[in-house]
């Protein structure tokens, strides 16, 4: 029996018209099948814990209960998937469809599903089931576009997940222009601790999951199976059919973002008149691989078909044009999948040898894993779709595609990335930072033992932070490492400070006036404790100064940390009419 929550009202008001799928008997039949096995309880938080009688049964459970909170969410995220935008968003949306059959997802979607394990395939097939009977039972919800989802599908979008722009910094409508991987600023960021029972005054490992992500499209959902899967966690990004992270009985992971050099772009020279398909290579030539596609693009109340012809190379789809020559691109694990497969494993593993295997897989493209066990181990890997490259190549820009040596060679293993496993000190930390300073400096990962291309991240004061916290001397207890985590001491503050004082002092020999102005927010600055409370008025200065300085980086400004403090002031009594908020 299926007990729920009341149905959302969902907006339909830009709904395409299209056919209501209607499902077979058979069809029917197993919906009814694994309704019958599934049971939904809410809590007082609205949060969905469900239990079926096989993961198949309780992954149909999570994907009712999520389509009653968010199925447009979820449907907006699959027509992308499957190259389908531009029926929405017209030719806004052409060069995202383009993309994404550029890179075959729906052939690769189909081809991982065939391959798939039956345990994997009925954990998909049991949420494309739950999805589809959620949409029988409700016909008062539009769906936009997808009025039936397959099981494919969901390997075609974990594909697409590899060209997230927001996880590896590319802007792919930019893409011609090659906008290759860049630093995120330092306010976005994840944070994750772990600490063992050497550490922990009640002797047991504690973890600390802080990914600082929106609640929308993040879903928090507890499943459970008689078949031994019982997670709570995060389903993330309105689309994943297992959680990305967080615990079951046994063990707990939490995730940040890393920056792996993932993604490269290789010039590809077409020279021969004869045969406009051959590129050079090596001491000769290969053949790309042509084929054509069609568009149905949104023009007005009509939809329009569009003829485009793709090309591909052995090193990837070409996606643009430069001085001459095609350029071809590819992004890590696009040519192997298996991110499904290594979430739903991380899930159900009892123990750390049996999370390991499930790392194995090596599916993961972006993520530092940060993990803490009832056995008391903590564990840190710096976990990534990262090829094996010629070192001596700079791949920090197109590279030579005719030159056999600017082919990926593999990729690394999860045992070849840096790692730390139950470190002396007790306590492991990432923030989106370097891996070289996971722990304490004898205990972390080495640079020099790694290629140059691996862990491209540098120090962030929340990894300064965190490091200040967790080395602090005695146990940790739960209340203390509760506090820890709404720690409110400013310690970029105590880096970045006592450049601003040395400038102003500089300024008030050459501009006393100018300096004068200033004069109270650096006395402030002075006597401030480097703590954020409500009521700290240097606290919000320092704020907004230390984003105004991130802004301006690099612009070249005379006196930048004067005048950056200056338009801090200008902003404050332009916005509220004081200074002192």
């Amino acid at each position: 029996m299926l007990v729920a929550a009341a149905t959302l009202g969902l907006l339909a008001g830009h709904a395409v018209a299209a056919q209501r799928y209607q499902p077979t008997r058979t069809e029917l039949a197993r919906w009814e099948r694994h309704a019958r096995a599934v049971t939904i309880y809410r809590d007082r938080y609205g949060t969905p814990h469900i239990h079926g009688t096989t993961d198949g049964d309780a992954s149909f459970g999570a994907a009712y209960a999520r389509a009653e909170d968010r199925f447009l969410d979820t449907e907006a995220a699959y027509i992308q998937a499957v190259g389908r935008l531009a029926e929405i968003e017209g030719e806004a949306g052409a060069n995202s469809d383009i993309l994404f059959r550029a890179f075959e997802f729906a052939k690769a979607g189909r081809d991982e599903y065939a391959a798939t394990t039956p345990a994997v395939r009925a954990v998909v097939d049991g949420w494309v089931d739950g999805t589809n009977y959620y949409l029988y039972r409700h016909p008062e919800v539009r769906p936009v576009l997808l009025h039936h989802f397959e099981g494919w599908q969901v390997f075609a979008i974990y594909r697409g997940f590899s060209v997230s722009s927001d996880a590896v910094g590319i802007d792919l409508r930019a893409l011609a222009k090659l906008t290759l991987p860049k630093q995120k600023t330092e306010p976005d960021g994840s944070n994750m601790w772990a600490v063992n029972g050497a550490k922990s005054a009640s002797g047991h490992a504690m973890l600390f999951l802080n990914p600082h992500t929106p609640m929308l499209p993040m879903y928090e959902s507890h499943i459970m199976s008689d078949e031994g899967w019982n997670e709570s966690g995060l389903t993330g990004y309105a689309w994943t059919v297992v959680p990305v992270m967080g615990h079951n009985e046994h063990l707990g992971w939490a995730l940040t973002v890393n920056q792996p050099d993932m993604v490269d772009v290789w010039q590809e020279t077409f020279d021969d008149p004869n045969d406009p398909l051959a590129y050079r290579y090596g001491t000769g030539h290969r053949r790309a691989v042509e084929w054509t596609d069609s568009l149905r693009v949104k023009n007005g109340t009509q939809i329009e078909t569009r003829r485009i012809v793709l090309r591909k190379t052995h090193h990837g789809p070409i996606l643009a044009e430069q001085d001459g020559k095609r350029l071809a691109v590819m992004f890590a694990n696009l040519d192997r999948g298996g991110l499904l497969q290594q979430w739903y494993a991380m899930g159900k593993a009892r123990n750390l040898s049996e999370f390991k295997a499930a790392l194995a897989i090596n599916g993961l493209l972006y993520h530092n894993v940060m993990y803490a066990d009832m056995a008391g181990n903590i564990f840190y890997l710096y976990a990534g779709a990262i090829p094996k490259r010629d070192p001596s190549i700079d791949w920090s820009k197109p590279v030579d595609g005719s030159d056999p040596r600017t082919d990926w060679q593999g990729y690394h293993t999860p045992d070849e990335l840096p790692q730390v496993l139950n470190p002396p000190s007790g306590w492991l930390q990432n923030t989106n930072s370097t891996p070289w300073l996971t722990t304490t400096a004898d205990a972390s990962p080495k640079r020099e033992q790694y290629p140059s291309y691996i862990a491209l991240e540098g120090d962030n004061w929340r990894s300064k932070a965190s490091r200040r916290l967790l080395s602090s001397a005695g146990k940790i207890s739960f209340d203390h490492w509760a506090a820890l985590a709404f720690d409110t001491y400013f310690y970029a503050a105590d880096g970045e400070l006592p450049g601003l004082r040395h400038e102003w002092d500089l300024l008030r020999a050459v501009d006393s006036a100018r300096a004068a102005r200033l004069e109270p927010m650096i006395q402030g600055f002075d006597a401030w404790d480097h703590r954020g409370t409500v009521s700290s008025v240097p606290a919000t200065w320092f704020t907004l100064w230390n984003e105004t300085m991130l802004r301006r980086r690099g612009t070249g400004v005379d006196w930048p940390r004067i005048s950056a403090l200056e338009e801090v002031r200008d902003q404050l009594i332009k916005g509220v009419g004081r200074v002192d908020l």
